[in-house]
């Protein structure tokens, strides 16, 4: 059974930080998949094989009605949460734990990645559909030297933060993407006046709460008052907490084509 601790606390001193063991260049690791939900339960088993900069997959059984396999990486990582300490069968492990998007359209979720602190090894990941979850977990693998990996944190992580936040006035424009996301958390004492205006997109919006509740076990969750889907130009109020946005495409692929689905984002930077 895997346990994680959520409330762990790490200390390195200043300047007595020594890396730990990286990754070999080569190796083989397997991943347990399990999954369940509405009307649909699932076990398989992904194979992955790396080398240099390639890996190869190759899966058994039945690893649920979406392919996330197809792109599923051992070494990834897109937005920071924050640390961990996660159970393995190698022993306790000090984890980044990221967030991402993962699906398309209506049918898109949270991707809930537990990397190594140091080796970036992707030891579990959570996905969180509408109707179900499925859990990718590594339980073997040729590295012979694993268990003396990720034992601690690496010395620093507050750069790891640097993407949640917008300076006043920030503009995006985005046309005929699949899917974009971004972690979101004000600076302290002030909040953000977003404007989206967008063709052929939804936009999810989860809160800490959300988030929370999907890490813990729960299917995918957001502010439905905050939701947006179609066509509109809409101004919603982010207070002083974590938020996950994510916009995914809704349309046809023809609408796709030339200028035809975007979405603009407007930021107003507002004290308290």
């Amino acid at each position: 059974m895997m346990v994680i601790a959520t409330g762990y606390v790490f200390f390195i001193a200043a300047g007595l930080y020594v890396p730990g063991p990286s990754l070999p260049n080569s190796g083989n690791l397997t991943y347990s998949v399990s999954g369940s939900g509405d009307d649909v339960q699932f076990t398989g088993v992904l194979n992955i094989t790396f080398e240099g900069g390639s890996s190869w997959s190759r899966t058994e059984g039945d690893i649920g009605p979406d392919d996330f396999w197809h792109s599923y990486a051992y070494l990834a990582g897109d937005y920071y949460l924050d640390s961990v300490v996660l159970n393995t069968s190698w022993g306790d492990k000090v984890v980044h734990r990221y967030l991402s998007s993962v699906g398309h359209g209506n049918g898109s979720g949270l991707s809930i990645s537990y990397q190594g602190a140091e080796t970036c090894l992707n030891y579990r990941t959570d996905y969180v559909m509408a109707g179900y979850r499925a859990t990718y977990l590594l339980t073997a693998t040729n590295i012979t030297n694993i268990s003396d990996m990720d034992l601690q944190e690496i010395g620093d992580t507050d750069h790891l933060r640097d993407h949640r936040t917008y300076w006043n006035g920030y503009h995006e424009g985005a046309y005929g993407f699949d899917t974009g996301w971004k972690l979101i958390e004000p600076e302290d004492g002030h909040d953000y006046r977003i404007a989206y205006n967008f063709t052929n997109y939804a936009i999810y919006l989860c809160n800490h709460d959300d988030i929370e509740s999907m890490i813990a076990g729960g299917t995918f969750r957001y502010q439905e008052d905050l939701f947006l889907s179609g066509s509109g130009n809409v101004t919603v109020l982010l207070d002083d907490e974590l938020y996950f946005y994510m916009a995914a495409f809704i349309g046809t692929e023809e609408q796709k084509m030339g200028l035809q689905s975007y979405v603009f984002t407007d930021v107003t930077v507002i004290d308290e």
